[in-house]
């Protein structure tokens, strides 16, 4: 048996980034982390991993924004995420991108206003995750974690030639 465990690191990612660790389907870990830098994203894989676990990423995928600065700045803020994962973490083993309308729908959001997705977002990560979950950002990570989770079989997987690659 290898000393090593295999994880899902669920990320909602913002300048306040949700993230969701999963181990055997189960959520070990939760939270929000305020993310300033890159420098923010590596302490965060170092002490949250062994950089030889194997480690699969499944992050919110990126929708345009009214504000295209915001937008910029998520995108720039999920391309770390995914790059730092891939050449960081020796065992990485994937990226699952998850469009947020996929994983809402699958819990049961319709098109309703932002306060009341994450209402409901909060309500069903509480229930299914068996986990404190204290604020919206963190239960969308565990969200995102619970879809892939369930659905891993119908979502493409990117490997690590595939995310460094891209541009």
């Amino acid at each position: 048996m290898s000393k090593y465990r295999t994880f899902l690191c669920a990320i909602d990612p913002g300048h306040k980034t949700g993230y969701a660790i999963f181990e055997d389907g189960k959520v070990i870990a939760s939270g929000v982390r305020t993310i300033e830098s890159v420098k923010d994203i590596k302490k965060f894989l170092y002490t949250r991993f062994n950089k030889y676990d194997r480690v699969m990423l499944a992050i919110e995928n990126q929708y345009m924004h009214f504000n295209t600065a915001t937008y910029k700045r998520l995108v720039k803020i999920a391309f770390s995420w995914e790059y730092l994962f891939a050449t960081e973490m020796i065992n990485f083993r994937g990226l699952y991108r998850v469009n947020p309308s996929r994983w809402q729908k699958w819990i049961g959001i319709k098109k309703e206003r932002r306060a009341q997705r994450k209402q409901k977002s909060m309500q069903y990560a509480k229930k299914h995750a068996n986990t404190l979950v204290i604020d919206n950002n963190q239960a969308d990570a565990i969200n995102i974690g619970l879809y892939v989770l369930n659905n891993y079989e119908k979502i493409p997987v990117m490997t690590k030639k595939e995310v460094l690659s891209w541009k």
